[in-house]
């Protein structure tokens, strides 16, 4: 075996490498230093029964088409990946002995003259990321990078789509965001899937990180989502900058979902950010909504404005509303709160005459 053939397998096997030190790959080793092919292919032929005897032969055998590698049974590609990863993997290979497997295998190519490139070790993580096996796509990619390969963007990609599958949110954004910034683009139902399960996760802030490396404008139902986790979460400056977006996007969200987000700001006491809800559903026809101006009195009434409370109920009888009970019961608050029993009893009269 060369000294770049040698380091190779070192590399990729230690723990294999190391088992064989001992005898078999010793004898490998001092075949190859003397110069002796033809001892070397029968010392393999000895291990293996039926190893190809010339290189173009080999080349054959493994199917060295295109990078797509596919071994003839009985000689299967035995993809480690399956027991957890590259270790774990060639303990259970290594089960029949020390010559079986996917160690084995890679010798042969080899000694054939072929040397894994990026191309195949993508193929392994490929299949590992459908698998939603993120250990096992990780050791492939650790692999590839000790042996000095550049990865790129469709790397990241599989690794970000088997972060996802395994539930790993944090994993899957970084891996995302590499691959944006080698021009990659994820699929459209992964970026919908990212954002779902941040969503479900309450992990706004990867939502955020998600929506960064999207390869196309966010619709209105996923805004809708995302705002609706804002109300919940009562992230207010989350939801004001989602609200921006999907104006600047031309989204227009169902006032039903601003009111959500009113509400929560009402909760809050912050009056101010309320309104500010309130002005985003211009456009979405929130002046139309009832319950839009309730939770503006609210606000103004935990805020112990009344005044503020009052210009709102005027507001919305210009727009040709009918106060409810809970839009009179809000006026009463504001007014008691501050003192002005007047102004309560006033209210409550209206209330009572509205029926």
């Amino acid at each position: 075996m060369t000294g770049r053939a040698s380091q190779w397998y070192q590399r990729n096997f230690p723990r294999v490498a190391s088992q064989r030190s001992g005898g078999r790959l010793k004898l490998l080793l001092l075949c190859f230093a003397v110069g002796s092919m033809q001892a070397t292919i029968a010392w393999l032929s000895y291990l293996r029964g039926d190893l190809p005897r010339s290189r173009s032969h080999s080349r054959r055998r493994a199917g060295l088409e295109d990078d797509k590698i596919t071994l003839p049974t009985p000689r299967p590609i035995n993809d480690p990946s399956e027991a957890g990863d590259w270790e774990e993997g060639g303990k259970k290979l290594l089960k029949e002995g020390p010559d079986d497997g996917l160690p084995r295998w890679f010798l042969e190519l080899n000694v054939a003259g072929f040397e894994p490139d990026l191309t195949f070790y993508s193929n392994f993580i490929e299949k590992a990321a459908q698998r939603g096996d993120l250990r096992a796509a990780e050791r492939w990619f650790s692999n590839a990078q000790n042996a000095k390969l550049e990865p790129n963007g469709r790397i990241f990609s599989f690794l970000c789509l088997a972060a996802s599958k395994s539930g790993e949110l944090s994993a899957a954004a970084n891996y995302g965001e590499r691959a944006a910034r080698l021009g990659e683009a994820l699929d459209k139902t992964l970026q919908i899937k990212l954002l779902s399960q941040a969503l479900d996760a309450s992990r706004l802030d990867l939502v955020d990180r998600f929506f960064s490396f999207a390869a196309e404008p966010a619709n209105v139902s996923t805004y809708e989502s995302v705002l609706m986790a804002a109300a919940s979460n009562r992230d207010l400056v989350f939801a004001e900058r989602w609200l921006k977006r999907a104006e600047d996007a031309e989204r227009y969200v169902n006032p039903s979902v601003l009111v959500a987000l009113m509400d929560a700001a009402a909760s809050e006491g912050n009056l101010s950010m309320t309104e500010r809800f309130f002005d985003f559903g211009e456009a979405s026809g929130i002046r139309r909504e009832m319950a839009a101006f309730n939770v503006l009195i609210k606000a103004a009434a935990l805020a112990r404005r009344p005044a503020a409370a009052e210009y709102w109920f005027f507001e919305a009888r210009r727009e040709g509303l009918q106060p409810s009970l809970i839009t009179y019961t809000s006026l009463i608050k504001a007014s008691a709160q501050t003192g002005d029993l007047f102004s309560a009893e006033a209210w409550l009269r209206a209330a009572e005459s509205s029926g």
